[in-house]
């Protein structure tokens, strides 16, 4: 089964929020099939545990694990998998972690994980004459997403609202 992350709404913040383009799906990771892109300003992906499996297999095998440091590296997978956020902004300050919340909702409403950074160094990155700064952050899910659970993604500094529906 392959998940996607489709953004439902991108500013949530607006009455008539402005038209966006519809965001495209990428396969930037072979492992990882549902990756959701909005330019550079938001990006999702989510890691089921059956993708986390393979994974670790194959990482496994590559670097020669005794059954010792299996059963290590495992214990270290959350069992719901991963979600991944990634942003790029203007300055460090606005691109840092301490300004987003990550909700992770079921369909129903009730929230499955929320996760906020007490702390953050964002990444410096150079595009030509342009410096971006970027911050990757991982969200570690007790229980896998299902079809039609959101991922709510709230920035403080501007009030942009980020909203993705998993659909399987």
């Amino acid at each position: 089964m392959i998940a996607m992350l489709v953004s439902a709404n991108a500013f949530a913040q607006a009455p008539n929020p402005p038209l966006l383009p519809k965001p495209t799906v990428t396969k930037d990771d072979p492992q990882v099939y549902n990756v959701t892109r909005n330019g550079l300003e938001m990006n999702v992906q989510y890691r089921g545990p059956r993708e986390c499996a393979l994974a670790f297999l194959q990482q496994a095998r590559e670097e020669g694990w005794n059954k010792e440091e299996q059963a290590e590296q495992a214990a270290k997978v959350p069992p719901g998998g991963y979600l991944l956020g990634y942003w790029s902004r203007s300055t460090a300050a606005l691109a840092s972690a301490e300004h987003f919340t990550i909700t992770v909702e079921a369909a129903d409403g009730h929230p499955i994980v929320r996760w906020q950074s007490p702390v953050s160094k964002p990444e410096q990155l150079r595009l030509g004459t342009s410096i971006l700064y970027t911050e990757v952050v991982t969200v570690h899910l007790p229980v896998p997403l299902a079809d039609g659970d959101r991922v709510l993604v709230e920035e403080s500094t501007v009030k942009k609202r980020f909203v993705f529906v998993i659909r399987l």
